[in-house]
């Protein structure tokens, strides 16, 4: 008896994890936020100047120099669009080493059609 109860039951655990497993929803790349992706490319261009602020703030501050990558979490973009220029408010996820996460800052951009002004760096967290 106790043999056959054993075997159902892991017959039923075995068609339940194969039912998970075919019937779970599956996220391709093409179905994710286009805000996302459009989020991530902003951040990539704007990487090399985000790279020279945080360098420039910490220089002083500190030993190691914290790193920025815009594809790893806690990253965060807000854009006001003018008639002749654009306003991103970056807020980045700094790290140094092998992403140990040191806090949070926000870096300001005045696009122009023919000039970028950087406001600064203010440490947020």
């Amino acid at each position: 008896m106790k043999s056959l109860f054993g075997g159902v039951i892991r017959r039923l655990l075995v068609s339940l994890l194969c039912l998970t497993l075919i019937l779970e929803p599956t996220k391709t790349y093409a179905d994710t936020d286009t805000n996302c992706k459009e989020q991530r490319l902003i951040l990539t261009l704007l990487s090399p100047k985000i790279e020279e602020q945080l360098t420039l703030f910490y220089k002083d501050r500190l030993k190691e120099k914290p790193m920025f990558a815009p594809f790893l979490g806690g990253n965060d973009l807000k854009l006001e669009y003018h008639e002749s220029h654009i306003i991103a408010r970056v807020t980045v996820e700094r790290y140094v080493g092998p992403h140990l996460s040191v806090g949070q800052d926000l870096i300001t951009f005045h696009i122009d059609v023919w000039l970028l002004i950087i406001d600064g760096l203010v440490r947020k967290r």
